[in-house]
């Protein structure tokens, strides 16, 4: 499979480069992972780690046919991944932690000076 590659200004670095990039596409893509969410908190963070990723990968990905595509999938990808992370948190049992011997000692305090304020007859029942 062959990749199609776009001429980049050679006047422009990596790093200006990726801020243009950024400053193009920041609002699309924030946008677009707020409608697949329907959370402007978690479209934030996905299209923050999205940009982060592609960051990291900008010497290759600025050289393809479409880096908005890749940034894209990049953060769509990440909401996938979450969603798969949650699904098998959801399906873990639940398992209680261990009761913390101090305040166990505070509970059962507790309920010794409030039984110790009731009359024979309320205690009984």
């Amino acid at each position: 499979m062959a990749v199609m590659t776009r001429a980049v200004p050679v006047d422009l670095t990596d790093a200006e480069s990726f801020e243009a990039f950024f400053e193009g596409h920041y609002e699309t893509l924030l946008k677009a992972v707020y409608l697949v969410t329907g959370n402007r908190g978690e479209a934030e963070d996905l299209a923050q780690e999205a940009f982060v990723k592609v960051y990291e990968r900008w010497d290759r990905v600025r050289g393809t046919e479409n880096p908005a595509g890749y940034l894209y999938r990049t953060a769509i990808n990440a909401h996938h991944s979450r969603l798969r992370r949650l699904a098998v948190a959801a399906r873990k049992p639940w398992s209680r932690r261990d009761p913390d011997p101090l305040e166990a000692s505070d509970d059962r305090d507790e309920i010794r000076r409030a039984l110790a304020g009731l009359s024979n007859g309320q205690r009984e029942a």
